[in-house]
C-alpha cells in the first residue's frame, strides 16, 4: 500500500511525501498525482524517505519523468533503495541529504 501526503505547495514548488510501496495499481496513482501537480507548479519534489519498495513499473516512471527532463527532484531518499536505484537515473549521481537533514 502507497500512501501520497501533500507537504507543501507554492506556484514554484509541490512537495510530495511518497511511502509504503510502489508497485501495481498505485504506480499509475503516482503518475496521475505528479503530472497533476505538475500542471500547477514549476518543480514537484518527491520525498521517498519511507518508501519501503518500488516494482519495475515504479521504477520506469521515475526514469521517464527523469529522461524527459521532467521539473522532478527527489528528496530524502531510503537509504536502502538509494544504492539500488542511483545507477538508474543520471541526475541522482550527486549525494542527497541525509534524512532530516535538508
Amino acid at each position: 500500500m502507497m500512501r501520497i501526503d501533500l507537504i507543501s505547495h507554492t506556484a514554484e514548488e509541490v512537495v510530495l511525501r511518497v511511502s509504503g510501496d510502489v508497485n501495481g495499481p498505485e504506480v499509475a496513482v503516482l503518475e496521475e498525482e505528479g503530472e497533476r501537480w505538475l500542471a500547477q507548479a514549476a518543480r514537484l519534489v518527491l520525498d521517498l524517505t519511507w518508501v519501503q519498495s518500488i516494482n519495475v513499473d515504479g521504477m520506469a516512471l521515475l526514469y521517464r519523468w527523469d529522461r524527459q527532463g521532467a521539473p522532478v527532484e527527489r528528496r530524502q531518499l531510503n537509504p536502502g533503495l538509494q544504492g539500488f536505484l542511483k545507477g538508474f537515473f543520471r541526475s541522482w549521481d550527486e549525494e542527497q541529504p541525509a534524512p532530516g537533514r535538508g
